[in-house]
């Protein structure tokens, strides 16, 4: 909390509340227009040159912040809450505050859009002064009060179900640095009815170990939904924090079965057999490396876009070797020079049409460097070490 918001006055009105910490003793001999004021805190004068209250509040923020908290604190929450329009029925504002909240949910918007004064203008003025805007701490409350509704009417459809599945992920975002564990509830209504809610999203202090996945799992599932001894099954990954969580589910007996995610089977599966063939990895390493030449140059980026705007420039840059660890210089080749690279990297025997045309081995691919020709639907790579392709 700080005193930045809080508004100044001149000492002719005293209206500023830091003249609540200061008092004026103006000294018969003194020819000072504005006088200095003198803090009742620290006894120790303060100018005030222009007649105005800033070195004062500054001096309470540097030198006696505690008195801005206690100045926050002593705020109303909502300085002026909005009333109901005499033409609006509460019936309406209340429908029209539960369209507001599920935008701000739905939309992922932060709870701070509802202080923007334009858009405050903007809905007062289609709805002709008949509705106005909650403030953000009436907007929270609102939020809070349709999380236990939602919740309420979610507990009592999952009450209906005679069986449930849950599946589990965790993340850590990045620009916070927080870690999240999400779970979320399948199951089929009476009517076979396919339903999935999601059951909770935990903030987790701590690492996403198993144990640490494993207790907030059971708190969701059997403290705040009562799905004991309900919990047919729990999809996961196949990270060995899940697995273990999972572990320690069967062994309590909190689930029955354990079903890893077939796509992330398959997808570690097709990693794995990649891996043992050398020259799909020597692939997969080159478009890595053009990949990130690219997204790191803006002027290789800029040429890129205009390369799928009109297929008929050139475009054409150098990848750097591997022992390169500067990033390469951009550089524009002249149509001539482009289409005498183009007629060398490809083969005479070979259709033009071909999608990928390459045979690098790792030995060339690490010391040399690369002219590229990229078409729409085709890809060429050219060494400009003699001898290789």
């Amino acid at each position: 909390l700080t005193c930045s918001s809080i508004s100044s006055t001149t000492a002719r009105n005293a209206q500023s509340w830091v003249w609540k910490h200061f008092s004026l003793e103006r000294q018969p001999s003194s020819k000072e227009k504005f006088p200095p004021a003198k803090c009742k805190q620290c006894l120790k004068y303060v100018s005030r040159s222009r007649g105005n209250t800033t070195n004062m509040t500054r001096h309470i923020q540097r030198e006696h912040g505690e008195l801005c908290v206690m100045e926050e604190l002593s705020k109303p929450l909502i300085a002026n809450p909005p009333e109901i329009p005499p033409n609006v029925k509460e019936a309406d504002l209340k429908e029209a505050n539960d369209l507001l909240v599920n935008a701000i949910v739905w939309g992922l918007l932060p709870m701070c859009v509802v202080d923007n004064p334009f858009l405050r203008q903007f809905v007062e003025k289609v709805s002709r002064d008949s509705f106005a805007l909650p403030h953000r701490t009436k907007l929270t409350e609102m939020v809070d009060k349709k999380y236990e509704e939602v919740k309420e009417l979610l507990t009592k459809n999952l009450a209906l179900a005679s069986s449930v599945a849950i599946t589990t992920d965790a993340a850590t975002m990045k620009n916070t640095g927080d870690g999240y564990v999400a779970i979320t509830g399948h199951w089929i209504t009476p009517t076979w009815k396919l339903m999935s809610a999601v059951l909770g999203v935990k903030i987790s202090d701590e690492s996403h170990t198993g144990e640490t996945i494993f207790v907030l799992a059971k708190e969701v599932t059997q403290k705040e939904f009562f799905l004991a001894d309900r919990l047919d099954a729990v999809g996961t990954d196949n990270g060995s924090n899940f697995v273990r969580a999972v572990e320690l589910m069967l062994s309590e007996n909190v689930t029955e079965e354990h079903i890893r995610c077939a796509c992330h089977t398959l997808q570690l599966s097709v990693k794995k057999a990649i891996e043992t063939v050398q020259p799909v990895v020597e692939l997969v390493e080159l478009f890595r490396k053009i990949v990130n030449t690219i997204s790191g140059s803006p002027v290789l980026l800029k040429a890129l876009r205009d390369k799928q705007n009109n297929p008929n420039l050139s475009f054409q840059f150098e990848l750097p070797s591997s022992d390169d660890q500067s990033m390469p210089h951009e550089q524009q080749m002249d149509e001539e020079e482009s289409d005498e690279e183009l007629s060398e990297m490809q083969s005479a025997d070979e259709p033009d049409n071909e999608f990928l045309h390459w045979g690098v081995t790792k030995k060339s691919y690490q010391g040399c460097r690369y002219s590229l020709e990229f078409d729409l639907f085709h890809v060429t790579t050219s060494s400009r070490t003699e001898g290789s392709h």
